[in-house]
């Protein structure tokens, strides 16, 4: 027992060193992450590519404390800049990013494959959420060795912090996405299974073609997807088993990915080829992609737009060939409607060179028919910074509300 309290307190100093920039670290960004947050390695995976300098954070219990303080909710990854600037929500990190660091590219210089990146990107956030929910709380062993895994984080350096009795405590906090993300139902669940089974065999087929789904090098699209597709399917153990006999190809990308920017062993490739040419034909398996991606993210986000418009609590969608309810996300809206002005502020040349693309694959006319639906989430906001613990409207609301029960 010692010997444990110990290990505890050795951790407890190690993670609070890991807040301090050092002297020669003064250029550093901090990341406060976690083992089990695809966004933070969506994150971190694009800064070891860029090769931007950065300090892990392991985050934990007390860190999601600090977290509700500064940013206004229990999330992560939190970027703080150098100079100690606050920054949340990992596309606009990575758009900031980019800006400041621009080589090596993220972003295809054709504007047509941008789109489809942005576009891709945004799936990736959006909906494979909802696959990697299903496949990590739809079975006992997922559920069992990920609540272990999520209580094993928050308890690292905070003595006296059970895991075990942590664990129940988490499973429960999670059924609650259940109603959120549309995954109650029998029916619910084998579609979503057989979403999953599509979905790798279309990315097996992509990453056969390529080596990266827009071609030789890596995009913003490859981060986003990484982050769900490691986190969540190769590192569960059923999803794991899934995965593995299923997307062999989807495994070897995965550690290309991971081993991007490291030195050690040699092992980060460094050579990389040429994103895909948008002035030809686009690859079989790509148009499969953005098809899957009609069936699945565009009636979803064109429902959620629409739900938080209405300030409807719940809606109902047909996703996949089957109709079920979701819960409203007023961010998941608002990211929905930067897509569709990604397409608006798009050229007329070459909004002639992609429509005919998105219609074949059923990206149009669903993306925009029911026009733009504003959603002000971050009017008045700069994302990624957060200004006095509130990043966006919903936070400031909420918290103007608990203000006013305080006084009441």
């Amino acid at each position: 027992m010692q010997e444990q309290n110990n290990t505890t307190l050795i951790e407890k100093d190690l993670h609070e060193k890991s807040k301090v920039l050092l002297s020669e670290q003064e250029d550093h960004y901090r990341i406060f992450q976690t083992q089990m947050s695809p966004y933070s390695h969506k994150v971190m995976t694009y800064m070891n590519y860029k090769g931007i300098p950065y300090k892990r954070v392991h985050a934990n219990q007390m860190d999601i404390s600090w977290a509700i303080n500064n940013v206004g909710q229990s999330i992560v990854p939190v970027l703080l800049t150098p100079d100690d600037q606050i920054m949340q929500d990992s596309t606009p990190i990575l758009e900031y990013l980019e800006k400041q660091y621009p080589q090596p590219a993220a972003i295809p210089n054709s504007p047509l494959l941008s789109f489809l990146m942005w576009l891709l990107e945004d799936f990736a956030d959006e909906y494979l959420q909802r696959l990697q929910m299903h496949t990590r709380w739809g079975n006992n062993l997922n559920i069992q060795t990920a609540s272990h895994k999520i209580s094993r984080n928050f308890a690292y350096g905070v003595p006296k912090l059970d895991i075990k009795s942590l664990a129940p405590v988490i499973q429960a906090r999670q059924k609650k996405n259940d109603s959120l993300l549309g995954l109650e139902g029998d029916k619910q669940r084998q579609n979503l299974d057989q979403q999953v089974l599509d979905l790798l065999c279309i990315l097996d087929a992509r990453l056969e073609e390529s080596q990266f789904l827009l071609g030789n090098r890596p995009s913003m699209a490859d981060f986003a997807f990484y982050g769900p597709l490691m986190i969540h399917l190769y590192n569960d153990p059923q999803s794991n088993h899934i995965l593995e006999t299923n997307a062999p190809r989807v495994c070897n990308w995965l550690f290309t990915i991971q081993e991007l920017g490291d030195t050690r062993g040699c092992v980060g490739q460094t050579e990389l080829g040429e994103w895909i040419d948008s002035e030809t034909d686009l690859p079989p398996s790509l148009l499969e992609l953005l098809k899957f991606v009609s069936q699945t993210y565009i009636p979803l986000g064109r429902a959620t737009a629409k739900a938080s418009v209405l300030r409807e609590k719940h809606f109902e969608a047909s996703v996949y060939g089957i109709k079920t309810t979701f819960g409203a996300s007023h961010y998941k809206a608002w990211a929905f409607e930067q897509t569709q002005l990604r397409y608006r502020a798009l050229t007329n040349d070459t909004k002639t060179k992609i429509d005919g693309i998105l219609l074949e694959t059923g990206i149009l006319p669903g993306l925009l028919e029911d026009g733009v639906l504003h959603n002000g989430l971050y009017d008045g906001f700069s994302p990624p910074f957060v200004k006095d613990g509130i990043p966006d409207a919903r936070i400031k609301h909420l918290k103007e509300k608990q203000q006013q029960k305080s006084t009441a």
